[in-house]
C-alpha cells in the first residue's frame, strides 16, 4: 500500500490495585488485542495510531476491570 500500513497486534495486559505504599492487591493479567494505522516515509520516519483493549481482569473482592487505550507513536526505521 505504498507508505501506508495497517497492523494488528496481541499481547498481555497487567493491572494491580494499589491501596497505599504498603498495601496492594497483587498483579493480575489478561490477554488483549488491537489494531493500528500508519504512514512511513522513505527517510525511515513513521507516524502511527493504535487502538487496543484487553479482556476483563478479575480481582478477588474488587470489580472486574479492563485496559483500553489509544496511542500515537512516532518511530524511525534504520535501513
Amino acid at each position: 500500500m505504498g507508505p501506508l500500513f495497517i497492523g494488528v497486534h496481541g499481547g498481555q495486559y497487567y493491572l494491580t490495585w494499589i491501596e497505599s505504599l504498603s498495601s496492594y492487591s497483587g498483579i493480575k493479567w489478561s490477554s488483549g488485542s488491537g489494531w493500528g494505522l500508519g504512514i512511513e516515509g522513505e527517510s525511515g520516519w513513521s507516524l502511527s495510531w493504535y487502538d487496543e483493549k484487553s479482556e476483563n481482569i478479575a480481582f478477588d473482592d474488587l470489580p472486574e476491570k479492563h485496559v483500553e487505550g489509544k496511542r500515537i507513536i512516532l518511530g524511525y526505521s534504520w535501513r
